[in-house]
């Protein structure tokens, strides 16, 4: 089924006419659009055909663009700025230069904050000490070897800030590049404890006793 489009502007072209003069006009506008013959009017509406024909054109040329983009699958999409540019696939446009730009800036602000605020805590400043550890090793921390570190350390240590701080320390220590469990201590509490000076005066007592 054929159709005519209209728009609202174009009141304006049919100002001054009669109601007989539009009614014809369109009347001449829907016989146009079933067989394609361009009426004979009588009055004053045959001075606003000219407008009728530019609005018909303008309406084929949409619809033959719409059918051809449906033979090619649809409307062709509109690329934006996280999108390649189909003119140059190799170069990016310039709201993706812009948006490139914006997220250079973002991370180096970022790591601005993250050197210029100072360790507070115990924890917050032996993590520092074993970044620092780490880039006099030249194997210095990403970010993912970071969150790979806290997440271990979280493990090894059930959540004990404390026992955090004794693990790093003895990374450093030992010159190590991660974290791992502490070794037992040297000593027990009750085995193998340096005897104290009290305790050897004591002991060389009984022996005179002997």
């Amino acid at each position: 089924m054929k159709y005519v489009k209209v728009f609202t502007n174009f009141k304006r072209s049919m100002e001054g006419l009669s109601d007989a003069e539009k009614g014809r006009l369109f009347d001449a506008m829907l016989e146009y659009a079933e067989t394609g013959e361009e009426p004979n009017l009588p009055g004053n509406e045959r001075f606003v055909w000219g407008s009728v024909l530019n609005m018909f054109d303008a309406m084929n040329r949409f619809n033959e663009k719409q059918r051809a983009n449906g033979l090619k699958g649809g409307r062709p999409a509109k690329f934006n700025e996280t999108q390649i540019n189909p003119e140059n696939p190799n170069k990016p446009n310039e709201s993706q230069k812009s948006l490139k730009e914006k997220k250079r800036k973002e991370k180096k602000y970022i790591e601005k904050e993250s050197k210029e605020r100072e360790p507070e805590t115990a924890f917050e400043i032996a993590l520092e000490e074993f970044r620092q550890h780490r880039k006099l090793m030249k194997k210095p921390l990403n970010e993912l070897a970071e969150r790979k570190l806290m997440n271990e350390l979280e493990r090894l240590s059930g959540g004990n800030e404390a026992i955090k701080i004794k693990i790093i320390d003895q990374s450093i220590r030992n010159g190590w590049q991660g974290v791992f469990p502490l070794k037992a201590d040297r000593y027990t509490d009750y085995e193998q404890r340096p005897v104290s000076e009290h305790s050897l005066d004591h002991l060389l007592t009984n022996l005179d006793e002997v």
